[in-house]
């Protein structure tokens, strides 16, 4: 196996962690059809034009509340067993079974060319957006998080689509907030740096 292999491994691995894609292991592998680039930037642009009109905390509590009362609840009652037979729409579909409807923001905001086979990577784009929303909220917010810190919600990795690469950090929600904790390195990142993989021009070290 080469370094760029590795490299390679590691990032497939970083992004399948960061957006949390082992969520779905258990859901049959038909509905993991991959989006397109454009529509996975429309979903993002879409989710980024609400913060015109609300506030980074409410349009962060509309994506909990999509992903895990419509997207979640009705995944294995009704999504899954559709997607034997059937390949519609995705706010087709919601709407359709009385799921959702465009009074939902989140639900407006899905390009109507995503259908119920492209699921996982619809929950993995908002996932990703969600630690977006939560990086800009602390850029524009020093509050301070307080000494006592919940069990985390969101874990933000330098792998995240959604951020520029720079130091590990997690996220917590404090009374309704979000709020950020550094963290150290994955064991393979620290594997790596120890191997001289991963610094600039650097090389796997013989013993």
């Amino acid at each position: 196996i080469t370094k760029n292999e590795v490299l390679e491994f590691i990032s497939v691995c970083g992004e399948q962690l960061s957006s949390e894609a082992y969520r779905f292991v258990g859901i049959p592998s038909r509905l993991a059809e991959p989006l397109q680039k454009d529509t996975t930037d429309a979903v993002r642009e879409g989710i980024m034009r609400l913060l015109i009109s609300k506030s980074i905390h409410d349009v962060l509590v509309e994506l909990d509340t999509f992903c895990d009362d419509v997207l979640e609840f009705y995944c294995e009652r009704m999504i899954v067993p559709a997607s034997e037979s059937s390949n519609e729409g995705l706010s087709v579909f919601l709407k359709r079974n009385n799921c959702c409807d465009e009074s939902d923001d989140i639900f407006s905001a899905i390009p109507r060319s995503i259908t119920i086979r492209n699921y996982i990577d619809v929950q993995k784009v908002l996932y990703q957006a969600k630690l977006r929303l939560v990086f800009d909220s602390q850029k524009s917010d020093d509050s301070n998080c307080g000494e006592h810190v919940a069990a985390p919600t969101l874990v933000v990795r330098k792998y995240s689509n959604w951020r520029p690469m720079g130091q590990d950090e997690v996220t917590d929600k404090i009374n309704g907030k979000y709020c950020w904790k550094a963290v150290g390195n994955l064991w393979f990142e620290d594997a790596l740096f120890k191997c001289g993989i991963g610094s600039e021009g650097g090389g796997v070290e013989s013993e």
